[in-house]
């Protein structure tokens, strides 16, 4: 779908959006354009008559050379958020333009009819003249404007994202620890000298947040002081592609921002620090939801390209503003989430969003593959310990996770990647395993068969016999005296026959004695719908004896299913589409065109006032025939005064503060600073031989006419510059 498709409306509707103008806006408007209007008046012939001027070949020529670089902003601003409002437009283009700034710059465009305004739904919208498509169109079309990108000079930043071996060292040492957190409970700081250990063998990685975002991700939970590992959740993860496991890597680092974030502000809410609402009230697809925004992001961020504020907070509001599910979709899906700029900035500058490409570092072996049969990606250095090669796959690599700790000698320095850029990284990733780790790999439901399998095929078959004994004898030992904690299911003895139907059978953890099983399932309920499935209609759920208040984490077929495309809709093209001609200097065309009009003009016989407000509509490029200029109506009206010019000064104030309108003014501040304010005037009072101009300051939510509360008084002669701001024709 084309962006400029909502832009342009019906010439109907155009139309009717002019003629519905008060009368003298609509007239004062026409007569700009045709001079003299005879009577009788007819605004249906009169729109007609503009209709076919506008159509004409030479005058859409004269339009489309007058539009510069600031107009193609405007315009593909409107096409891009599709009838925007006028706070909208504001909010988009902050940071660029005062509010005043692009309030001139809008009525600039009313006035040559490439734009006009219609109510909707009780909010004032934008929209393109649907006349002048055949030349607006390029420009509604052309997007590259609006989201500037400079090629990448420096080395892009460190991030903290990890594949294969970075991962599952990490992911080692942070099980391996039984007392990871000072206290128990969601959210506790890690202790001081896990962090000092954690410094020595991944220097620089901001270990606080890798925790954290391995625990929104769901891969390991936590239990008291520790964390344990999910293997669905590992497992689900393994099974993404890698640009996937970055998008959800990415997400996970967004939340434990968002959630920082919000812990410093009461209410949750920053204005200045929010870019948008999207679809969520509940939190069930927190992470999948924002996933899936990072992944619509991602397809506009090249990694050869560094991005100013405005780009990536401009491409944020886009993409949240064309947000919008089916109903079938929101049955699943949060139906609003609150994003937070800065946190959502952090999030992509960590998580190599922003240039950094980790496509060539870990993942040469293909995905969740064993070796071919004989090719080692380990190396048996001791009986205990191995080295991992970076051709081992991103699976493989986080299975050794489960029952093997981080050798304390080595040491991993965070990559820094980019084509042709030296890569940083461990000369050596060595494992150990210990009585402890195959400890918890058994916790984890491993047997020392499993465990010995895994290793044999990564190595070529290249085990230590006393690495299988030790292993089988732990297991001996391990079995001897247990603990369990979970859901159990009692079967009579004529009813056992359940525990080998699925999707029971694959709920089972252990057989604990002849009819008592532990189940893997942290709920109750998930339990007991598995038995209803294998035709069980009478299951005993008595109560529990405590309460532990653990939050509940369902198991679905895929918790990381595929993210949804989004084909009906996509930002438009960043390529320029504006001709070539145009593109080689805008401000060449504008000056031929005016220079032409100038000319006509100084052949007229006119008064000085006449003069000069022609002179100032060539300059405000509203002329596009010679035939305007010897047919015009001109009526005189100065809107702006400076410096030594009292006289001036005096009567724009005095004219402002009688019909209450806005007004720009500037002054010099004491160390010689530009004071600038926008306001209705209010008064224009008299103190001593002093005039005192009081304005009332404006400008709210990008609304001229909202004023904010705040009085200032100010000396006419201390002001340097004032401008009265004319309404747009359309009463806004």
């Amino acid at each position: 779908m084309k962006n400029n498709s909502r832009a342009f409306g019906s010439i109907e509707d155009w139309k009717t959006s002019l003629m519905n103008l008060p009368e003298n806006s609509f007239f004062e408007l026409l007569r700009s354009v045709f001079g003299n209007i005879k009577s009788p008046f007819s605004k249906q012939r009169l729109m007609e008559d503009l209709t076919t001027l506008l159509s004409k070949t030479e005058i859409q020529s004269n339009i489309n050379s007058y539009i510069d670089e600031r107009d193609h902003k405007i315009i593909a601003a409107i096409a891009i958020l599709r009838n925007p409002g006028l706070e909208e437009i504001d909010s988009f283009f902050s940071g660029e333009f005062s509010t005043s700034e692009l309030h001139t710059i809008l009525l600039n465009l009313e006035e040559r009819l490439i734009l006009y305004r219609f109510r909707s739904e009780g909010i004032m919208r934008l929209s393109l003249n649907p006349v002048l498509e055949k030349i607006l169109a390029p420009y509604a079309e052309d997007s590259s404007i609006l989201f500037p990108s400079y090629p990448r000079e420096s080395s892009p930043p460190r991030a903290f994202y990890l594949e294969g071996r970075y991962m599952a060292a990490l992911l080692a040492f942070i099980l391996s620890e039984d007392c990871l957190f000072k206290s128990s409970g969601r959210g506790a700081e890690i202790r001081r000298k896990v962090l000092n250990d954690g410094e020595k063998i991944f220097p620089g990685m901001d270990l606080e947040l890798l925790v954290n975002t391995f625990l929104r991700l769901g891969i390991i939970r936590q239990e008291s002081q520790k964390v344990v590992s999910d293997k669905n959740k590992i497992s689900d993860y393994c099974k993404l592609s890698h640009d996937e496991r970055q998008i959800y890597w990415a997400a996970a680092v967004y939340l434990y921002l968002e959630e920082d974030f919000n812990k410093k502000n009461t209410d949750g809410k920053s204005e200045q620090d929010r870019f948008g609402d999207i679809l969520a009230k509940s939190k069930r697809n927190r992470l999948r939801r924002i996933a899936e925004f990072f992944s619509r992001y991602r397809n506009y961020i090249k990694a050869d390209s560094q991005y100013p504020e405005t780009t990536l907070r401009r491409l944020a509001e886009i993409l949240v503003k064309d947000d919008v599910k089916p109903v079938w979709e929101s049955l699943f899906f949060e139906e609003k989430l609150i994003i937070h700029f800065e946190s959502f900035l952090t999030a992509l500058e960590k998580t190599g969003f922003l240039g950094i490409s980790y496509q060539d570092l870990e993942d040469t072996q293909p995905e969740n593959k064993m070796p071919e049969s004989g090719k080692a990606v380990i190396a048996m250095d001791t009986a205990f310990s191995f080295f991992v090669y970076p051709e081992i796959s991103f699976s493989n690599a986080l299975a050794l996770t489960s029952f093997c700790n981080i050798n304390e000698s080595t040491v991993f320095n965070l990559p820094i990647s980019g084509k042709g850029a030296e890569k940083a990284g461990m000369a050596a990733a060595c494992f150990t395993i210990s009585r402890e780790s195959a400890v918890r790999g058994f916790d984890e439901g491993m047997n020392s068969a499993s465990m010995l399998e895994l290793l044999e095929k990564l190595s070529g078959n290249r085990l230590d016999p006393n690495l299988g004994w030790s292993l089988r004898e732990w297991e001996t030992r391990y079995t001897e005296v247990s603990l369990s904690q979970g859901v159990i299911l009692t079967l009579a003895e004529d009813r056992r026959y359940l525990s080998e139907a699925e999707p029971m059978a694959s709920m089972i953890q252990r057989c604990l004695a002849p009819g008592v099983y532990l189940l893997s399932s942290r709920d109750r309920s998930e339990a007991a719908d598995a038995l209803r499935k294998t035709g069980v209609d009478i299951i005993a759920q008595p109560p529990s004896q405590t309460q532990t208040g653990r939050p509940v984490f369902r198991k679905t077929a895929n918790s990381f299913l595929s993210l949804p495309s989004y084909e009906s809709y996509q930002l438009p093209s960043m390529e320029n589409n504006v001709s070539a001609d145009k593109q080689k200097d805008p401000g060449r065309k504008i000056d031929t065109l005016k220079q032409k009009f100038h000319k006509t003009l100084e052949k007229m016989n006119l008064s000085k006032p006449e003069r000069d407000e022609l002179s100032a509509r060539i300059e405000r490029r509203m002329v596009l025939s010679t035939t305007q200029l010897e047919t015009s109506i001109v009526r005189y009206e100065k809107l702006e005064a400076r410096g030594l010019d009292f006289a001036g000064k005096s009567s724009i104030a005095k004219q402002a503060a009688e019909s209450n309108s806005m007004v720009e003014i500037s002054w010099p501040g004491p160390r010689g600073e530009i004071n600038r304010s926008t306001g209705i005037a209010r008064a224009l009072e008299k103190k001593g031989n002093d005039s005192i101009l009081v304005i009332e300051e404006s400008g709210l939510n990008g609304d001229l006419s909202q004023v904010s509360g705040k009085t200032i008084r100010i000396p006419l002669e201390k002001i340097s510059l004032i401008r009265r701001i004319k309404q747009s024709i359309f009463g806004v």
